[in-house]
């Protein structure tokens, strides 16, 4: 209880000591959220009159929180109060019970600027605001399509958790805010998608921050995927290319996707792919890019290498033009994040670019086989599948084909039936059969069409498969697998005469019977296959 007192007084203060529109307040916010994020602050703890934390920064500092004044809070860091480290332990104290996005939203809305403040506020925040009241009709609508959108979701899910904390149902709740999507009709068109991508990408936003204070991972999963689904087809839905009047809205989903991204864990993947999708096919203009380029990078140099911003920074530099920086954002979470280069490979296929595949190529060789050893058994059979599909182009077009083997070997056994079609296509019969040894795979699912292509193109090199039949069949013992081992003798017979080494054939025959002698079974089936005493 006195912790919940503390933080309703920290909250109480903090917000009115801090101004959204002064630029030194909103950095202190911006910087104590990101060290909140990624998770600096540990060891919270009662120490006397106050608690104790430790933030680990890029130089580790001590804060200390006064029970009695929020005022004489200290910092071992020079920063006055209230500093981004103390901010940091607000906001994890905050967080555990209640939503920190939201306090920033809401303190976001606070003091509204009048002309009597403009001498201490941000001059270019001010001009943004004093545009505001220059907005068209149409622009005002627009951007009621995000606040209505916004609230939806947060009166939805405010309602849920107040009623039922611990057991509403999720698509239960996703459901009701679709219903109300479809009951809002906006009668222009092109702002139905639009409200449908910032309701779903707050949904998500809300989804990945529940699930950081209560653990329903799987029910939650399947929901992301389904909200995926839908942002993919709201973005399908915008019209290309999106009016001007967008611009206002796209501005608060640049923001509202950065602090996706801040979030972390969990579903990493589907917020990275929530990010790569809108900002591949909606934010598409060269000033919101480079702006994102430049906030991506000064993020990356403050962030852990395991970060999600590396990625972010990784799909800004590609859409920049610059793989080489792309893939060199990579290289920290090479292993973690391997399924980026997939969105790359598929990018330049579509326009079918065969130099961005040179290019990727040697991180490809680098660091795949670490990231297929660390996939499922499932995963990895869909791995092969994707990789299949993206290089036949490219080996088609450039002749490439050692690029494909080398990815195909590196996949074995999972790629084994690709692998095999990919040599035969080229007539590599030698390494073909050397891919059937080595897989295991037996002679009777090679399948008789391209046995029958082996012994006409390379008889030789169909021997070690045969012989390997022949010793597996005389193994099993019992007369149907001896009725085998003769039938494929017959055919290594065959071989053997078709090559002019008849001496061969006796020399590994004789050998056979020498070491069957005492199995009489097959022996006899050997007489009758007319192969002894003929």
């Amino acid at each position: 209880m006195l912790v919940q007192h503390l933080v309703k007084k920290m909250d109480a203060e903090m917000s009115r000591w801090l101004h959204p529109h002064h630029p030194k307040h909103m950095d202190i916010i911006e910087k104590g959220h990101l060290i909140y994020m990624q998770g600096m602050v540990r060891s919270i703890r009662r120490s006397g009159n106050g608690l104790l934390a430790d933030v680990q920064d890029v130089v580790p500092v001590q804060v200390r929180v006064n029970l009695q004044s929020i005022y004489d809070s200290e910092c071992t860091c020079p920063a006055p109060f209230p500093c981004k480290h103390q901010i940091a332990v607000f906001f994890q104290l905050y967080g555990k019970n209640q939503s920190v996005h939201q306090w920033i939203n809401r303190w976001k809305r606070t003091f509204p600027l009048d002309g009597k403040e403009d001498q201490e506020m941000n001059k270019g925040m001010l001009n943004m605001l004093e545009e505001k009241n220059q907005l068209t009709a149409e622009q005002e609508k627009v951007l009621s399509v995000y606040q209505h959108g916004v609230d939806l979701v947060e009166q939805t899910f405010h309602h849920a958790v107040k009623n039922r904390p611990d057991s509403f149902n999720l698509f239960y709740l996703y459901s009701k805010i679709t219903n109300s999507l479809n009951d809002k009709g906006y009668y222009q068109w092109e702002l139905t998608p639009l409200y449908h991508l910032v309701v779903n990408i707050h949904v998500l936003y809300r989804l990945v921050e529940f699930n950081q204070r209560q653990q329903r991972i799987w029910e939650s999963k399947q929901l992301v995927h389904t909200i995926l689904a839908q942002m993919d087809q709201a973005i399908n839905e915008l019209p290309k290319p999106a009016p001007f009047s967008f611009d206002f809205i796209y501005e608060k989903l640049v923001e509202d996707l950065r602090e996706l991204l801040f979030l972390e864990e969990p579903f990493s993947n589907e917020m990275l792919t929530a990010y790569w999708k809108i900002w591949n096919f909606v934010f598409t203009r060269k000033t919101l890019r480079k702006r994102e380029l430049a906030f991506a990078e000064e993020t990356v140099k403050k962030s852990n290498p395991d970060s999600l911003w590396h990625v972010a920074y990784s799909f800004q530099s590609f859409f920049q033009g610059d793989m080489k920086k792309a893939l060199d954002a990579l290289e920290s979470c090479a292993v973690e994040q391997f399924p980026v280069v997939f969105l790359y490979l598929e990018h330049f296929q579509q326009q079918k670019n065969w130099a961005g595949f040179d290019v990727i190529a040697p991180f490809f060789i680098t660091h795949f086989k670490g990231y297929f050893e660390s996939l499922g058994f499932f995963e990895k059979q869909n791995v092969v599948d994707q990789i299949f599909i993206y290089f036949s182009d490219y080996v088609e077009k450039t002749n490439q084909s050692h690029l494909m083997e080398t990815i195909l070997i590196q996949s074995l056994p999972f790629s084994a039936k690709p692998l095999s079609s990919f040599l035969l296509s080229r007539n590599e019969y030698r390494k073909l059969v050397e891919l059937f040894l080595y897989a295991n795979i037996t002679i009777d699912a090679i399948g008789r069409e391209v046995l029958k292509d082996i012994q006409r193109q390379d008889p030789e090199s169909a021997l070690p498969l045969y012989h390997r039949a022949v010793a597996i069949a005389i193994s099993e013992k019992n007369r149907t697998s001896y009725k085998k081992a003769v039938r494929y003798l017959k055919k290594l017979r065959t071989i053997y005469r078709k090559l002019k080494e008849e001496e061969r054939w006796n020399y590994y025959f004789s050998t056979i019977l020498e070491e069957t002698k005492r199995l009489r079974a097959f022996q006899e089936e050997c007489r009758r296959g007319k192969l002894i005493d003929e």
